[in-house]
C-alpha cells in the first residue's frame, strides 16, 4: 500500500490484518501446534488490526471482545450489504459496533480432539502416550473470566484480569461462576447450527505414517469409518 498511499482506488481500500494463531512461548508445556490442542489465550488470542479511512479514527484501540468471525459482518456493514439469508448464518458481530460498546457477554472459542497431534507425534515419536490429548474443549471468555469446558472433566476457571497466562484454576474457589457460565455457553451452543465432520486425514502430506494412522484407529482415537485390517507387506 505504501507505493499507492496517494491513489485514490487504495485510499479507499480495507486492509485487516490477522492471523490463525497466536504468540504461545511455552506457557503451557505441550500445547503448541498451532492452536491445534490448546484453549489458552496464548495461542487463540490474535492480532486484528485494520484501516480504511472515513470509516474509523486511526490509532483506535477496541476494548471489548472482537474475534476473527466478526471481520465479515464488518465489511458487509461497511459495504451496506443488508442479505437477511447471510445474516441468519454469521455467528460474528460487526467490529464497528463493538468500538461503541459491548456486543456479546462472553467470546466462544472450541478446540476439538486434535487429530492431527496425534498422528504427527506417533509419525515421529512411536512410543509415546498421547492419551492425555484425547480431550475436546470449549471456552466462555470474558473480560473478567475464562471458563474451559473439557469433554472429560477436566473444567478450568481462570482470572483472566489477575491472572492473564492462566497458570492458576480457580474454579473450586468460584464454583458458582463456572456453572454460570457454562449455562450461558450451553445456550449459546444449543442456538447455533453445529457440523461436526468424521476424522479425516488428507492424503499424500508429508510426515504422515500409513502405520501410526492405523494404529490410532486402532485405539478409537482416529475415526474415519470402516478401518481395513493392517498388513505390513
Amino acid at each position: 500500500m505504501g507505493g499507492r498511499k496517494d491513489d485514490e482506488e487504495a485510499a479507499s481500500c480495507c486492509v485487516c490484518c490477522t492471523g490463525d494463531h497466536g504468540d504461545t512461548q511455552g506457557e503451557h508445556v505441550g500445547h503448541a501446534y498451532h492452536s491445534q490442542n490448546g484453549i489458552w489465550d496464548t495461542v487463540i488470542k490474535t492480532p486484528l488490526v485494520a484501516r480504511l479511512p472515513g470509516a474509523f479514527d486511526g490509532g483506535v484501540v477496541c476494548t471489548e471482545l472482537v474475534q476473527i468471525v466478526d471481520i465479515f459482518p464488518t465489511l458487509l456493514q461497511l459495504l451496506e450489504l443488508n442479505e437477511p439469508e447471510a445474516a441468519a448464518s454469521i455467528q460474528g458481530a460487526s467490529v464497528l459496533e463493538a468500538l461503541k460498546g459491548s456486543v456479546r457477554e462472553f467470546a466462544l472459542a472450541e478446540c476439538q480432539t486434535p487429530k492431527h497431534v496425534f498422528k504427527r507425534v506417533w509419525s515421529m515419536h512411536p512410543d509415546q502416550d498421547v492419551r492425555w490429548l484425547n480431550e475436546a474443549l470449549k471456552a466462555a471468555r470474558t473480560l473478567k473470566y475464562k471458563y474451559i469446558w473439557s469433554s472429560v472433566g477436566r473444567d478450568m476457571l481462570f482470572d483472566i484480569e489477575n491472572d492473564p497466562d492462566e497458570q492458576c484454576n480457580i474454579i473450586g474457589r468460584k464454583p458458582e461462576v463456572a456453572r454460570e457460565l457454562q449455562q450461558e455457553l450451553e445456550e449459546l451452543l444449543m442456538s447455533m447450527e453445529q457440523r461436526y465432520y468424521q476424522d479425516m486425514y488428507r492424503p499424500g502430506r508429508p510426515k504422515i505414517d500409513a502405520k501410526a494412522i492405523r494404529r490410532l484407529a486402532a485405539w478409537g482415537l482416529y475415526q474415519p469409518g470402516i478401518v481395513p485390517p493392517w498388513t505390513d507387506d
